[in-house]
């Protein structure tokens, strides 16, 4: 067995945390990024849905990719905060490590007080999830293109050439 100091120990343990962290950072930009492609895809396909005015039948197809792409944001959303949470997890344990290889000062009670103050100064804020509103907002794209399909469907049972008084007409505002 090799014998090593206690400083050898705490110096791996702290590369250990901030590699762990370091992932954990990675996957919360990947999915900022992957979000911000979907939101960015969605948006362009529903301007192309406006572009006749209208929703019809014609834009069926474009409706069934917002609802993939809502879909797939819910899903790519979830496994990147899983993933960012396992690296904190081990970058947690790490860190309890580095806490109790320290004498004299408590890293933990430390921490511990900072996260009271920031809950005190933001109760409410404190309670919301961040990954509760990253999946709300690929939702939102997912009901969007859910509604966008259910009057594409409802224009084809509409009469023909009555499109002016249908909900499947597409206002724009008068200048």
């Amino acid at each position: 067995m090799v014998d090593r100091s206690n400083d050898e120990d705490r110096a791996l343990l702290l590369e250990l945390y901030k590699d762990d962290r370091l992932f954990s950072q990675h996957h919360e930009s990947q999915r900022t990024n992957g979000s911000g492609l979907v939101v960015a895809v969605a948006a362009g396909l529903l301007g192309f849905v406006s572009l006749d005015n209208q929703i019809n039948a014609s834009d069926i197809a474009s409706s069934g990719l917002i609802i993939g792409l809502g879909v797939f944001g819910m899903i790519f959303t979830q496994k990147h905060y899983e993933r960012s949470r396992l690296h904190l997890y081990r970058a947690y344990q790490y860190y309890h490590a580095i806490n109790r290889a320290h004498e004299g000062v408590d890293i933990e009670q430390l921490r511990l007080a900072a996260n009271a103050e920031c809950e005190e100064r933001f109760r409410f804020l404190n309670k919301i999830k961040l990954s509760s509103l990253w999946m709300m907002l690929h939702a939102i794209v997912t009901i969007s293109g859910i509604f966008l399909l259910l009057q594409a469907f409802l224009s084809q049972d509409a009469p023909a050439g009555d499109n002016a008084d249908t909900v499947s007409e597409i206002s724009r505002p008068t200048t």
